[in-house]
């Protein structure tokens, strides 16, 4: 059963580390080499084949036509993942945005794809800072 309501505050231009457990599951992802995609859209029902997906971040194989950032997601244990953002992909205006994670035996994301499981959803509200990153350095 996918968890929801999963939301999240970050600023534009940060880097930070998203985390997520899967506590109903009854296999260990990491050994088994499930994939994972994360994905943001500008609201639920975006459709991720045809350019509604503006952010994603993945362990391995997806669809290429969706531009898939690999290798920004990985398992740091058999229930536990980690998606790792940096500045480029908060570069999003500041808004809120529907975000979706899906975990998968199989290869790219399509149709058939029957082992494919949304574990987790809800919204990323993305702000602008008080002080912009150019500003933030540290004095010498």
């Amino acid at each position: 059963m996918a968890s929801t309501q999963q939301n999240f505050t970050k600023w534009t231009q940060d880097y930070f580390v998203i985390q997520f457990s899967i506590t109903d599951a009854e296999i260990d992802f990491q050994a088994a080499l499930y994939n994972i995609w994360w994905g943001v859209a500008a609201s639920n029902g975006s459709d991720g084949y045809n350019g509604g997906i503006l952010l994603t971040k993945v362990s391995g194989a997806y669809n290429p036509d969706t531009n898939g950032d690999n290798d920004s997601a990985r398992w740091i244990n058999g229930s536990t993942l980690q998606i790792s953002m940096s500045r480029d992909d908060t570069s999003l205006d500041a808004g809120s945005y529907y975000h979706e994670l899906v975990v998968s035996p199989g290869t790219p994301i399509d149709a058939n794809d029957s082992g494919s499981v949304v574990s987790a959803t809800g919204l990323w509200t993305l702000k602008g800072p008080l002080f912009p990153p150019a500003s933030r350095s540290l004095a010498t």
